[in-house]
């Protein structure tokens, strides 16, 4: 399911909709401002479990508000906002508490926080990605996060705070060793967070 190249500001709909078995995709579009509907929207998981599912946004230049997927509960691949520089916040998923594979938050300049995956406890198979978000300032939002593969935090010039990943307490390793990057964040002084 792919939203392309859209040129309308608002979107609405798809509130039948409650299972995506393959992708979903809100990518390229020019003048979408605001996405509803999606209100029953409960998995991105495909059929076989040889396939993958994922739900991501990317490339969206005025996309501003995200709203739905408020009883989406499951993701089974990864999970992306990648080149959205005018949103504010990520969508609220109150029942979303696991994620098959990545998060992936790259160039969404308006992100100050992660508000809206408060309930996320687990990355079963992937990373937590993380770059490139000028005004993000902390990682509020993943308070619950407590197991993932590694994480990546990079090019955040804003970011101060990553006391949000206190819960995070098990790698589940790759090769023997967990994946932690934090780097070129030039506003971030101290690691408090990640005494776990």
């Amino acid at each position: 399911f792919n939203l392309r190249n859209w040129h309308e500001w608002v979107v609405s709909g798809f509130n039948a909709l409650f299972n995506v078995s393959g992708d979903l995709a809100v990518q390229n579009t020019i003048y979408l401002v605001t996405l509803n509907g999606f209100n029953a929207l409960t998995k991105v998981k495909p059929l076989s479990s040889n396939n993958q599912a994922m739900l991501y946004f990317s490339n969206n230049r005025a996309l501003t508000n995200i709203n739905g997927f408020g009883i989406l509960n499951e993701i089974s691949w990864d999970y992306f906002f990648i080149n959205n520089p005018s949103l504010v916040a990520l969508p609220n998923t109150p029942l979303l508490t696991i994620i098959g594979k990545t998060i992936t938050i790259n160039k969404c300049h308006s992100l100050v926080n992660f508000n809206g995956i408060n309930n996320l406890t687990t990355i079963i198979n992937g990373n937590l990605n993380i770059s490139q978000n000028d005004n993000l300032s902390s990682l509020d939002g993943l308070d619950s996060l407590s197991i993932c593969y590694g994480i990546g935090i990079s090019s955040c010039p804003s970011l101060v705070d990553i006391t949000a990943l206190s819960s995070l307490t098990t790698f589940n390793e790759v090769s023997n060793r967990a994946i932690v990057n934090i780097s070129d964040n030039s506003s971030l002084s101290s690691l408090t967070g990640l005494d776990n």
